[in-house]
């Protein structure tokens, strides 16, 4: 399948390397937040808060880990730094994949408001960090040229990724 004007691709305008580094980067920060939720749901976070201050924190230090491994990377294959586009680009994906972590601030934020226990928040945090995952891969395969069924094999197996890592937090913390 052809992209088409009605099918943009994941990421509007930027080129294909640009859109992959986006995807990557919200693929990075998802798995990376999802295996500290489950560690924070295993082993019982003292309040809401905290439990979001960790899932902030590490999600912020993903990101700006993968800005510097990108920003030397570059150096290092084009032996250049990028120039202010460039920048302007690794910074706005970098950034920008923060919101895969929107969807479990909130449910935190509600079990600090007392609408429910943030054991329940991060669980549920978990599985809205999987489900992202999805949407995240669903996304960039938007508008490939990728036949349906290795779309949808692309597709469950970062859901299975996704699983994988909740089974192998919880033997490994459980």
């Amino acid at each position: 399948m052809k992209p088409s004007a009605r099918t943009p691709r994941f990421a509007g305008v930027a080129t294909p390397a640009q859109q992959a580094e986006s995807v990557r980067e919200g693929i990075y920060v998802a798995f990376t937040s999802l295996s500290v939720t489950i560690v924070l749901a295993q082993h019982h976070a003292p309040s809401a808060g905290s439990a979001a201050l960790t899932v902030l924190v590490t999600a912020l230090g993903t990101v700006i880990a993968t800005l510097v491994a990108d920003v030397i990377a570059n150096l290092v294959v084009h032996d250049r730094l990028y120039d202010r586009t460039e920048f302007a680009h690794a910074v706005r994906s970098s950034i920008g994949s923060l919101v895969v972590i929107v969807l479990p601030l909130l449910l935190l934020g509600a079990a600090g408001l007392g609408l429910w226990e943030a054991d329940s928040a991060l669980v549920v945090s978990a599985i809205a960090l999987v489900a992202s995952l999805v949407v995240i891969v669903t996304l960039a395969l938007r508008g490939t040229r990728l036949s349906p069924l290795p779309r949808v094999i692309l597709v469950g197996a970062i859901g299975i990724a996704g699983l994988l890592v909740v089974a192998l937090q919880t033997l490994s913390h459980g």
